[in-house]
C-alpha cells in the first residue's frame, strides 16, 4: 500500500513541481535588476523556488517507498534527455505562453536551465536506498534500531 501511495504522491507532485519551478524562474527573470524590474518579483520568485525545493525534498527524503521519487525523477530526466537529443521539437512541445498574475510561465525554462535534469538526478538517487524498499518492520531489520557498537552475541572479541 505504501508503494501505491508513494506513486500517487509522485504523480501529483511531478507536474506541480514542474509548473512551480517555471513560475519561480519566470518571476525571478522579471525581478533581476535592470531599468524596468520590480524587486518584489525577485523575492516572489525566490520564495516560490524555495517552496518547490521543500516539496521536492519531502518527496525525496521521507522514509516512504521510493516509487514516487523514481517516477518523478524518470519524468524529469526523460524530458531533459528529449531536450538534449531533439532540441527543436522539445522546445516546440514544452514552450508555453501562460501567465499566473503577472508572472510568465514557460514550461521549457526549467529544461533549458537544467533545473529538471538536476532534480531528476536527485530524485533517482532514492532508488539506491535499500532501507526505503524494505518496510519499517522487515525481517532483515527486526528492531529498526541502530547502534555503533555491535551486539556481543554476534561478534566476540575474546
Amino acid at each position: 500500500m505504501r508503494h501505491v501511495m508513494s506513486f500517487l504522491a509522485g504523480v501529483v507532485a511531478t507536474p506541480v513541481i514542474w509548473v512551480a519551478v517555471a513560475v519561480g524562474q519566470g518571476a525571478t527573470q522579471l525581478g533581476f535588476p535592470d531599468a524596468h524590474s520590480v524587486p518584489s518579483k525577485l523575492l516572489v520568485g525566490g520564495l516560490v523556488l524555495v517552496g518547490v525545493g521543500l516539496v521536492a525534498g519531502l518527496l525525496a527524503a521521507l522514509r516512504t517507498s521510493p516509487v514516487g521519487p523514481i517516477f518523478a525523477g524518470t519524468i524529469y530526466l526523460g524530458a531533459s534527455i528529449y531536450m538534449y537529443f531533439d532540441h527543436v521539437h522539445a522546445l516546440h512541445f514544452f514552450t508555453t505562453d501562460w501567465k499566473i498574475k503577472d508572472y510568465p510561465v514557460d514550461m521549457s525554462t526549467p529544461l533549458t536551465s537544467g533545473v529538471l535534469a538536476f532534480a531528476g538526478g536527485l530524485l533517482i538517487m532514492s532508488l539506491f536506498s535499500a532501507s526505503r524498499w524494505r518496510g519499517r518492520n522487515s525481517a532483515l531489520d527486526p528492531d529498526d534500531t541502530w547502534s555503533p557498537i555491535p551486539p556481543e552475541d554476534i561478534y566476540s572479541y575474546r
